[in-house]
């Protein structure tokens, strides 16, 4: 690998290796500068029933070799690497994944709402499943306890607990209980252990497990009471995902033996990138993605970067799930149309099995969008919970990024930006893009090695941009107006809009143009700046322009379904879609 990044390379192979779907990129120079040659999707072979995850790399990668001509394996399916005085083959390949299994883990913490909690939140920043949980409060015998982790299996046990500086037996106990447990494991089923718990007895609990498991030491994710620091024990459960789950996946090891660059979990790739736009812009930006197998969020800001993935919501097996644990009824709130408890379960059903299902009528379409309403408003509320956030909007200052098959593959544009709005509640004065090309993980795995490269691949529209929105905080009566709106550009002149609550406007700013956008809320309304603070901002158009939701924050649907569907579709007519 080192030998290969001492020569400045031309050409990037970049892949992504999801559950649903493979996508690759490819990046070359052309005339001077880097730019995005080819972009190709194929289905995902790495689960049941193919269990080869090669295979589905090589069969996204020939779909490339077509569309651009350019040779890059050999006939034996091999990569041509680096590439050939000829022009075939490519000089850097990486690899992006959240195809491999979630992390099965143990959280061992003393109290729900102080350690367990971090933990919980370290925890999910990963492709992570908690499948048991051991605390002060857990009434089992210990014998119960251990017969619960040997029937689970964990990849991993995440240990919290403890203020810095205090002594706690309480702690040392559930940590003899999981050695005990560790120590009547198979050897090459023993999980990696995480402490990231009480500084001062680091030292102890090493000792305790040091002989049976590998054990890492984090700092503490509760340090005290009213403090928390995540990112070291996030940065450790991310590098053991990495490094014992990416093998899991079925004859990945020829795609690992081609990469230049050290793989990455998908979010984590796009977190990465999400951090560059928060810096570029010098405020908040948001990017939500909703995969087959999971759902995450990214909050990045110049001063650092959250993230949350949920392996519980997706639009392929989280959906049968959602049949045990959710209400239909609260489902079907989201959804425009009429359809029974039976026929949504049907639909789920048949959805979990088949997540690359295009929709045929519709009414199935419809369907499909009221799922990810209902998903994107439950990865919002954990977000709330989570990050602290208000529960009627989403502060967002710069700019809002969607990603997944359900969003940049919707019908139009419109009908994507208004799934994000209505579930997400995002309220300031943004822009708003799709990755339809799906470039960002591989350009977040390319970004800390040559962001010169990534810069150039961005500034030629490897995002779909959509235009900018303004949504607007307050409260008023339906038909009020709220907002007095100028758009200045040199193909529209000067065009003014009185906005009244309830209501979405759209204003045409096409591709490659610029104006100037003078907003000047009314009864206190909030657009970024504080209440009745008016603003300048300079924008650019995009395949919608600039759209204005008044709707109140939250969205008040009405309770006689009829009515509410009629709610839903108006919507929907008045931004466009």
């Amino acid at each position: 690998m080192a030998d290969r990044l001492k020569v400045t390379p031309k050409s990037y192979l970049l892949v992504d290796c999801g559950t649903a779907n493979t996508t690759a990129i490819l990046i070359d120079v052309v005339e001077g500068r880097y730019r995005l040659i080819g972009q190709a999707a194929e289905p995902s072979t790495a689960l049941a029933p193919w269990n080869d995850a090669f295979s589905g790399i090589q069969q996204v990668i020939n779909q490339l070799m077509e569309m651009t001509g350019r040779r890059l394996l050999t006939a034996e399916g091999d990569l041509i690497h680096p590439a050939d005085a000829n022009g075939a083959g490519v000089d850097i390949f990486g690899l992006t994944f959240s195809a491999a299994p979630a992390l099965k883990t143990v959280l061992v913490g003393l109290l729900e709402e102080v350690s367990l909690g971090s933990g919980r939140r370290a925890l999910n920043t990963i492709y992570a499943e908690e499948i048991e949980q051991l605390s002060l409060t857990d009434s089992r015998e210990e014998k119960e306890q251990i017969d619960a982790l040997l029937a689970q299996l964990p990849d991993l046990v995440l240990m919290t607990g403890g203020t810095d500086g205090g002594a706690d037996d309480r702690l040392i106990r559930l940590v003899e209980t999981v050695g005990l447990a560790i120590s009547m494991m198979d050897t090459n089923r023993k999980p990696e252990v995480v402490f990231a718990g009480n500084s001062a007895m680091r030292e102890k609990v090493t000792r305790l497990l040091n002989d049976i498991a590998s054990v890492q030491v984090a700092e503490n994710v509760r340090p005290s009471l009213d403090a928390e620091q995540l990112n070291d024990a996030a940065a450790l459960i991310e590098g053991i995902y990495t490094s014992r789950n990416l093998r899991q996946l079925p004859n990945i090891e020829s795609a690992l033996s081609w990469c230049d660059l050290n793989p990455q979990p998908t979010t984590s790739a796009v977190g990465y990138l999400m951090d560059y736009f928060a810096r570029l812009q010098n405020g908040s930006v948001l990017c939500v993605d909703i995969g087959a197998q999971s759902s995450s969020l990214i909050a990045a800001t110049p001063a650092g970067r959250q993230q949350l993935i949920r392996t519980d919501l997706g639009m392929g097996r989280p959906l049968a799930r959602l049949l045990e644990e959710s209400d239909l009824s609260e489902m079907m709130r989201f959804i425009p149309v009429g359809i029974g408890h039976v026929a949504l379960r049907d639909f789920l059903l048949e959805r979990s099995l088949r997540p690359n299902t295009i929709p045929a009528t519709p009414d199935e379409l419809a369907l499909e969008q009221g799922l990810v309403r209902y998903q994107l408003s439950r990865l919002r509320q954990a977000a709330e919970r989570d990050w602290g956030w208000p529960a009627d909007h989403m502060p967002v200052q710069s700019m809002l990024v969607a990603r997944g098959l359900p969003l940049v593959g919707a019908a139009r544009p419109n009908q994507a930006l208004l799934m994000l709005l209505d579930a997400l509640r995002p309220a300031g004065v943004f822009a708003v893009a799709l990755d339809r090309y799906q470039v960002l993980p591989g350009l977040g795995l390319l970004a800390p090695r040559d962001p010169l490269t990534v810069v150039q691949v961005l500034a030629h529209n490897a995002l779909d941009h959509l235009g900018w929105v303004v949504a607007p905080i307050g409260r008023a009566q339906p038909g009020q107006k709220v907002l007095n709106v100028r758009l200045k550009s040199e193909r529209l002149g000067t065009l003014d809009v009185e906005v009244m609550s309830d209501t979405i406007e759209v204003l045409p700013l096409g591709y490659g143009e610029t104006a100037e956008l003078q907003i000047e809320p009314l009864r206190r309304f909030d657009v970024g700046q504080g209440p009745g603070r008016g603003r300048k901002v300079k924008i650019s158009g995009g395949g919608i322009g600039v759209v204005i939701d008044a709707r109140q924050r939250p969205l008040q649907l009405a309770e006689e379904a009829d009515k509410r569907r009629e709610q839903l579709r108006q919507w929907q007519w008045e931004i466009g879609g």
